[in-house]
């Protein structure tokens, strides 16, 4: 998540990675920071969603109204951490017995991964790499979003499968803890990672996808809960802005003072100091960027 933040000796607000806001004592005590100072942390902080509009609601009735297949889409620009080979596995067993449904994958897959699975691409909609605008459209007519990923920072793509009306298959616990904070047991069938093996969860992720397209009522129910989060739910963009406002506010009401420098904080396990110069920032963005071929988001440093 982000989490809205003004320090009190401090007139900025400021933005942190984070999960739900019960881990935020760990979160500082892991980082070497107590007293006071977190006290002061915690009390102002706040989850800040990200949030996207909502697509016309007349699209998301006309595809649930299921005149044609139910379609699933798989999206992971890194095959390893979102889990692809899960993908292909699950794809290939439920598009044997499932032939009235269409499946989309995109993203890379290696070549000698790809060579075991020809048959299934051959079969499938396949693309490597797609805009973003590409990527949206392909949204707006599924149904399902099947996203077996290893970790995400927060997943963007669930609040664009939420504002287009998908139902999700998600993973749960580990290092997708935080998904239960975003669809709050409502809109997405999890793979509970803290009570299975790495080994079991291929069949369990087939098992919940061949529940949705067994049940497709309760895949709409899904879907539209989703679809709900971002119209006036924590994933709208109503409820961003009321955050962001109210974190402004009690920021502009602190007292002016001095801001933290780098030398007031403390050093905890999961906390170094790294400098670097402008222009080796600018070059390892080049490099992330030419790695996974990134051309239209900006970072903020």
């Amino acid at each position: 998540m982000l989490s809205a933040y003004a320090h009190p000796s401090c007139k900025a607000v400021f933005f942190r990675s984070g999960f739900a806001l019960e881990g935020a004592r760990k979160w500082m005590s892991e980082l070497g920071f107590c007293g006071a100072l977190a006290e002061a942390f915690v009390a102002k902080t706040g989850v800040l969603y990200p949030a996207q509009r909502p697509c016309p609601p007349e699209i998301v009735r006309k595809k649930w109204e299921l005149t044609g297949p139910m379609r699933v889409l798989f999206i992971g620009r890194e095959f390893d951490s979102k889990n692809g080979r899960i993908a292909l596995q699950v794809f290939a067993a439920a598009a044997r017995s499932l032939p009235m449904t269409e499946f989309t994958y995109v993203g890379s897959i290696a070549p000698e991964v790809a060579v075991g699975y020809s048959s299934l691409l051959s079969k499938i909609e396949y693309h490597s790499t797609l805009e973003r605008s590409e990527t949206l459209a392909l949204l707006s007519r599924a149904h399902i979003l099947f996203h077996p990923s290893k970790f995400e920072g927060f997943g963007t793509v669930f609040v664009e499968a939420a504002a287009m009306g998908l139902a999700v298959i998600v993973a749960s616990g580990g290092d997708m803890a935080h998904i239960r904070e975003i669809f709050d047991d409502s809109g997405a069938l999890m793979v509970d990672r803290d009570h299975i093996s790495e080994a079991e969860e291929p069949a369990v992720f087939e098992s919940h996808l061949r529940r949705l397209l067994n049940e497709p009522e309760l895949a709409r129910s899904l879907a539209f809960r989703n679809y709900q989060l971002t119209v006036s739910g924590s994933l709208s963009m109503f409820k961003r802005n009321q955050s962001l406002t109210s974190a402004y506010e009690r920021a502009l009401a602190e007292p002016t003072a001095e801001p933290l420098a780098i030398r007031d904080l403390p050093y905890g396990r999961l906390c170094t100091e790294t400098s670097l110069t402008t222009r080796e920032v600018e070059a390892a963005e080049k490099t992330f960027r030419d790695q996974y071929r990134l051309t239209q988001r900006r970072f903020l440093v």
